[in-house]
Formats: structure tokens, sequence, C-alpha cells
């Protein structure tokens, strides 16, 4: 079995367990002893980005980390990011998704959908312009 863990210098690495030698609690959790080094946990969102975003994750919302590549649709109107058709439908497993982060799931918003499609696209602030909302929808005003 292997584990993606930190270095003494926050690096990721991958870890075998049959190396393991010992393992120590500590105050900021388990410390992997092995022959070459020791080795800790990701416990905070940049330490996991930084272990896992080359394998698809991504930030998606203040306390949210989300595997990009196995999600299946985004809705844009709702914010949330769907890993299963069910779940596009209105059940099932989702993420919810924070305004800023959005842009990063452009790929996935379902283009059958114009009306959602048409909704991100006019949510999408040119630079120097504001967005508004009146009650027929929103506008663009430099």
């Amino acid at each position: 079995m292997q584990m993606i863990v930190l270095d003494k210098n926050g690096f990721p690495s991958v870890l075998h367990v049959q190396d393991v030698l010992l393992i120590t609690m500590t105050k900021q959790g388990p410390l992997f002893v092995t022959g070459e080094g020791s080795y800790r946990l990701p416990n905070t969102a940049a330490q996991l980005l930084r272990a896992l975003g080359a394998h698809g994750f991504e930030q998606v919302d203040r306390n949210m980390i989300a595997n990009i590549d196995r999600a299946v649709a985004f809705d844009p109107v709702e914010r949330k990011l769907h890993y299963d058709e069910e779940a596009a439908g209105g059940g099932g497993l989702y993420a919810t998704v924070s305004a800023a982060n959005s842009y990063k799931l452009r790929h996935l918003i379902r283009e059958s959908d114009s009306s959602k499609q048409d909704y991100y696209a006019a949510a999408q602030p040119v630079v120097g312009q504001a967005v508004s909302y009146t009650g027929s929808g929103l506008s663009l005003t430099a």
C-alpha cells in the first residue's frame, strides 16, 4: 500500500507502508519514520493541494477540495459539481463550488443546457465593467 505524505521540507512524496519502521503520534498528527527519514500526512488545504493537485484535485470552496477528473457535470446556477448522472438530475453526490472558483469548472457545463450556458456567459464580467441585476436580467455597465 502507498500513501502520499510530506517530507521534512513539506514536499509531496509517495511512501510505501512496508518501508515504515515506526509511527509516532504527535500534536501535528502521526509521524512515519523510515530508514531514509520521517514523513507527515498533509493536514491543511494547501498541503493537500500540493500533494494531490497533480492527480486532478482543485479547491472549489473554502472547505472543499474536489477531484475534478471524476466529476461528470457542473451546474453554474446552483454552483454544484456533480459526480454521477443521478446527481446531475438533482440527487446523488455533489460538491458545492464558490463563485470565485466557478471558472475552474467551465469545461463541465453541459452543452445541451443552453440556459445555463447563457447564465454562465452573462455572469462573467468583462474587465472594466460591472455586472448588475435588474428585474429583466443581468446587465453590464462601463
